[in-house]
């Protein structure tokens, strides 16, 4: 059902909730600082914009963000390469989703190069053998939020941004020995699970709000009475939905058992369906020798 429907309608006069009201609160820089301090609590890195001018480097397009993520602490060893392409643009493909361009390994091979001194001459390449070292992931979250000034994000966008952040620190704090298992190159029962544990922090809890969203004209915190009318109205109709899991969950199971009984119900009819077989072929069989003993009578007639 669309925002003007009726449980939308009995939200707002219910808690005095409009979530158009929190999109002041929830700027994309404020979201992407909210991100990566939550990122750095529970993980231990942090994030460096890379000076893309002062670097000379050139993206693939202007918009993308390019980060350094860093170990916490005096060393601050390199973890991964991660990029950042929120905008919507007209040649980008729609949703949100997490990629990497390389994924982290331990199984992967070194070169030294020899450059000769006559520039005529190719670059000799010489294996080095398997690397002591990991490799580097480099890792892109992607988004499609419309591009303005500044750029407000609903609660679910901000939910979004999370959950990709989730996809993307699993590529970028994988640990293997094989690039096959890496990042989110697993199971699909389990890729989930982190995306949906970095969006806890943004939708179960009032702690990364309270943190970082601030009004983007006051800088005025988000007021606690408006994180409460949140809560309360995004629980509106919970109960409904675990009702309606519970609902489908049962006809699953009833689909089951019917499913279970199925095969019993073809093999009667089976069953019956040789038994009126066996009839049909003995009253044939019948008429066959019926029809043989009128046959022989006739000539002595």
């Amino acid at each position: 059902m669309t925002s003007d429907g009726l449980p939308h309608q009995v939200r707002m006069q219910r808690y005095d909730f409009d979530e158009s009201a929190l999109k002041p609160y929830l700027s994309l820089p404020g979201m992407q600082r909210a991100l990566f301090d939550t990122a750095g609590k529970l993980f231990g890195v942090h994030f460096v914009k890379v000076d893309l001018e002062a670097k000379g480097i050139t993206l693939y397009h202007p918009d993308v963000e390019l980060y350094e993520v860093r170990q916490a602490g005096a060393n601050g060893d390199l973890v991964a390469l991660f990029l950042h392409d929120n905008y919507a643009r007209a040649n980008k493909q729609s949703g949100a989703w997490m990629s990497s361009f390389v994924d982290q390994t331990r199984n992967w091979n070194t070169y030294q190069y020899s450059v000769p001194s006559d520039a005529a001459c190719s670059v000799a390449i010489h294996a080095s053998g398997v690397s002591s070292t990991s490799r580097i992931p480099i890792i892109i979250n992607n988004n499609n939020f419309a591009k303005s000034e500044p750029c407000l994000l609903s609660f679910d966008d901000a939910i979004t941004l999370f959950h990709e952040m989730g996809h993307g620190l699993h590529g970028m704090l994988s640990s293997v020995t094989y690039s096959r298992l890496a990042g989110t190159n697993v199971l699909r029962d389990f890729v989930e699970l982190p995306s949906q544990l970095l969006e806890h922090w943004l939708r179960s809890t009032d702690v990364v709000l309270r943190s970082h969203a601030a009004h983007c004209e006051t800088g005025e915190p988000i007021p606690s009475a408006m994180l409460k009318r949140l809560n309360d109205a995004r629980n509106f109709n919970q109960v409904i939905a675990c009702a309606l899991l519970s609902m489908i969950a049962s006809m699953i199971n009833f689909n089951q058992v019917i499913a279970c009984a199925l095969p019993s119900m073809i093999a009667s009819m089976i069953n019956f369906n040789q038994v009126i077989a066996c009839a049909l072929l003995s009253m044939i069989a019948s008429m066959i020798n019926f029809n043989q003993v009128i046959a022989c009578a006739l000539p002595s007639r």
